[in-house]
């Protein structure tokens, strides 16, 4: 019987770190299958990865530039539009909870003057409805502006001036009574958090957030200088055909759509927000999801969503030539992030990701 006993146990021992390193091999198998499919090799890049615990995959595919020979890698660094938007949610939060700011604070407390008389709603709302886009107040990204980016595709741009777009645009509703994703909220919540700190957006969260998680490969576009980043392609003149629209501004480095960042830097920053607590308090990373947890399912700076897999927690982005997602997976425990050199995402991609961080746990 002690000889069976010892055999048993040398089986357990044996077999867990197989099964750990089965799985490890399943995963990346899985993901470099998903980006063959996915991205060709003549075509624009894109990086993903899974990470789970202290478990990570990360694959890429395509070029870096499609006229040239270098393949893209998962440390390539892309446009992440929209998921910047978390990044300056988490700032505001800070300052909240240091008693900076309130989030029941009119924003026209620290918005300036002109801003204010000139923008529907922006002298009613408060800081709150800002961040989860229930202010009602205009989108600034519409026709009038793609065509001014259009005419002048290395026009440098400034808060107030893309808020200019939406001057004398009808507000959506009254502030409080619906929902509208309009970037304008975060370009708005932009200039707050420099009227709030005295410093530029850029140097707030290169203190707040870059140096503190050792993001090397993350920085604020226009606003700072930093590694290249791969190129993004996009129909932007309607022919049919992508063309290369990497130095088109659309706006490049607002509060909106800021950062220059890769899928290692994205992942640490969320495991820091919803796995450490290191960036934010668990009690206000939780107030961040519960805003979120409607029909409009926007919390504050956030996506809030459950599925098959349960809640799911992350953004999109999207601007010229780039689009992206991240999420964290909450009863996996999995980060997922998937970034474009192009308007290629797909919701099916996610997805896919998603099935494949289960494959973990089943394994």
């Amino acid at each position: 019987m002690m000889k069976a006993a010892v055999r048993i146990m040398w089986l357990v021992v044996f077999l867990i770190p197989f099964a750990a390193v089965h799985a490890q091999e399943n995963v990346q198998a899985g993901l470099e299958a998903f980006i063959a499919e996915i991205a060709p090799e003549d075509g624009p890049a894109v990086a993903v990865s899974i990470t789970i615990g202290d478990q990570k995959w990360m694959a890429a595919g395509g070029l870096v530039d499609v006229t040239g020979t270098t393949t893209a890698t998962a440390g390539d660094a892309f446009r992440i539009a929209s998921i910047s938007k978390t990044w300056l949610a988490v700032v505001v939060m800070q300052l909240r909870d240091e008693g900076k700011l309130s989030l029941s604070d009119a924003a026209r407390d620290w918005l300036p003057d002109a801003v204010v008389t000139a923008l529907a709603n922006a002298d009613q709302a408060t800081i709150q409805q800002l961040l989860t886009m229930t202010s009602g107040i205009p989108e600034y990204l519409n026709d009038d502006f793609f065509n001014a980016v259009a005419e002048n595709t290395a026009a440098t741009w400034t808060p107030e001036e893309v808020l200019g777009f939406a001057h004398g645009l009808p507000a959506s509703f009254a502030p409080g009574e619906g929902f509208e994703y309009s970037n304008s909220n975060y370009v708005l919540l932009q200039v707050v958090v420099e009227a709030v700190t005295g410093q530029p957006m850029h140097a707030v969260m290169r203190e707040r957030i870059f140096e503190p998680l050792g993001l090397d490969d993350t920085y604020v576009q226009i606003q700072e200088s930093g590694s290249p980043f791969v190129h993004g392609y996009e129909d932007f003149d309607g022919d049919g055909e992508a063309e290369d629209v990497t130095d088109y501004n659309d706006g490049a480095g607002l509060g909106d759509g800021a950062l220059i960042s890769t899928v290692s830097d994205i992942t640490r920053f969320y495991q820091a927000l919803f796995v450490e607590h290191s960036l934010l308090s668990e009690n206000s990373v939780q107030e961040m999801i519960d805003a979120g947890r409607n029909d409009d399912q926007y919390g504050i700076g956030l996506e809030v969503y459950e599925d098959e897999s349960g809640l799911m927690i992350g953004h999109t982005g999207a601007v010229l030539g780039f689009t992206g997602a991240v999420y964290y997976a909450a009863d996996l425990d999995a980060v997922i992030v998937i970034l474009y050199g192009s308007d290629g995402m797909d919701e099916a991609h996610i997805e896919r990701l998603v099935e494949l961080a289960e494959g973990v746990e089943a394994d």
